[in-house]
């Protein structure tokens, strides 16, 4: 699939994860939702635009790198050649960055190295946040299970493949190639 349509299908996973993450959050911290709570992110917000800016487009821009970085690290565990085998790189047309494994590995490691950044970044910060009431944490988290949503769209996509199979990254797509063993 290219970068393009794997955003627009992204957008459908925004659902459960609003039902799965956002929903727990308000349910255990409704009082940061009153009209007097948002009102002061609001002043807040505009008193502190300018370092809001850096500060989020730095975080941004580091959980990118580590969503990839992810990636690699969870499939270079695999491969017989580590970290020889896994480049990175971006689709500057999506703005989409990637990581790149030429290896054929098993379909249970590329699952693994595919959901890493959503339970690292995404997942467990939003778990903690739902514990602790961190906002910051939570929007953290939420983001970045939704920066996930072309890897939960390329599991979805595999989701019926024997367990047997072979996977091999697809170099130029979002996705993979399926080897089967028959």
């Amino acid at each position: 699939m290219g970068a393009g349509a794997a955003n627009l299908f992204g957008l459908l996973f925004l659902i459960p994860i609003i039902l799965f993450l956002g929903i727990p959050y308000y349910y255990f911290w409704p009082e940061q939702f009153t009209i007097e709570q948002l009102k002061g992110y609001l002043e807040a917000r505009e008193r502190l635009t300018m370092s809001v800016i850096f500060i989020g487009g730095f975080i941004l821009f580091v959980g990118i790198v580590a969503h990839e970085f992810l990636h690699g690290l969870g499939w270079s565990f695999y491969a017989k050649n580590g970290w020889k085998s896994i480049s990175f790189g971006m689709v500057w047309k999506y703005l989409t960055p990637y990581c790149h494994c030429s290896e054929i590995l098993t379909l249970s490691a590329y699952r693994f190295g595919s959901l890493l950044p959503a339970i690292v970044l995404g997942i467990f910060p939003s778990l903690i946040a739902i514990i602790t009431g961190q906002i910051g944490l939570m929007i953290f988290g939420f983001f970045f299970t939704f920066a996930a949503a072309g890897d939960f769209l390329i599991l979805w996509l595999i989701r019926k493949e024997k367990s047997t199979d072979m996977v091999q990254d697809h170099q130029d797509k979002i996705g993979c190639v399926i080897i089967r063993n028959l």
